[in-house]
């Protein structure tokens, strides 16, 4: 499968973006929140967004706004970052493009070097993001119910973590090998099912 990947600057293209996010995700991001940092987006041979990711590089970060009021935590916002909307066309049968989309993530997190750590926040009964996110040794900021944001449909209950930026440019070596090994491994019946990076892209598909 031909790709590419681009950072989005065209309205149309960004539109599309958010109103996939919302689909694949469920929040209805602002539109002026993308331009706290940048989209980049892996395109298809036809020119089609099948996957993407928001880094949210200056603040106020949406992760720490859903905080509850008064609590208190020790982050230097200047050094944070925000890895926000990640998602994967479901209908795309192949795991390359999840392979890919690692791939440049880990580019994009080792550019950002005025930064040192991404803050990120993901349901607090997903059980899969809890796994492939515990890979990089994250630091638990907060757990439970956070605030209604704009976009949000209801209030939720997250984990908030925070990652330093330079294991998660490694992550493509030396977490996502390990990880998928061990999920293949344990399977007693993989041999006749196992397709390439099968499981990266339905974990991808969690975001």
């Amino acid at each position: 499968m031909k790709m590419k990947a681009l950072k989005l600057t065209k309205k149309d293209d960004l539109e599309y973006f958010r109103k996939r996010a919302y689909k694949l995700i469920g929040v209805d991001f602002p539109a002026e929140y993308f331009e706290q940092g940048f989209v980049r987006a892996i395109k298809d041979g036809q020119g089609r967004i099948i996957a993407g990711y928001a880094i949210i590089t200056d603040g106020p970060l949406r992760t720490l706004s859903s905080l509850p009021d008064g609590f208190e935590h020790n982050l230097n916002e200047s050094e944070l970052f925000e890895l926000t909307a990640l998602w994967v066309d479901p209908n795309i049968e192949s795991g390359l493009p999840s392979c890919f989309l690692w791939c440049c993530l880990s580019k994009d997190f080792l550019s950002l070097k005025n930064k040192k750590h991404v803050i990120y926040a993901y349901d607090l009964y997903n059980k899969k993001l809890a796994k492939l996110y515990g890979l990089a040794n994250p630091t638990e900021i907060y757990r439970g119910k956070v605030k209604k944001l704009e976009g949000n449909l209801y209030a939720s209950e997250d984990v908030i973590e925070t990652v330093e930026r330079m294991k998660v440019v490694f992550s493509p070596v030396l977490y996502f090998p390990n990880f998928v090994t061990k999920m293949v491994f344990r399977r007693k019946t993989f041999i006749g099912d196992l397709k390439p990076f099968a499981l990266i892209k339905r974990l991808t598909r969690e975001y």
